[in-house]
């Protein structure tokens, strides 16, 4: 379950720099 997190965390990080 690391995977979805690295998702999430990726995909927060995208959101946060738009």
């Amino acid at each position: 379950e690391r995977r979805l997190s690295y998702r999430a965390l990726q995909g927060a990080l995208m959101i946060y720099f738009y």
